[in-house]
């Protein structure tokens, strides 16, 4: 059980880790370029995917329990 739990926390920290690298990649390449008539659109483009990656890691930090019992089974 300690293998599978060991496993999730590294794949929750890969991806934090890159989806808060890749969001402040993003923010610091394009940050002149925000039009504030286009702030949905300059989300969508350039936040929207490394968010995800952050509220996948978190989801998965959140169901850490339940799936380290399913993949120790």
């Amino acid at each position: 059980m300690l293998e599978a739990s060991l496993i999730l926390r590294t794949i929750i920290l890969l991806l934090a880790l890159s989806g808060t690298v890749h969001l402040l990649a993003n923010l610091l390449q394009n940050y002149d370029t925000l039009n504030p008539s286009y702030k949905a659109h300059f989300f969508k483009q350039q936040c929207l995917r490394p968010c995800l990656h952050l509220i996948c890691a978190l989801l998965l930090f959140w169901m850490e329990g339940p799936l380290t019992r399913w993949m120790g089974a």
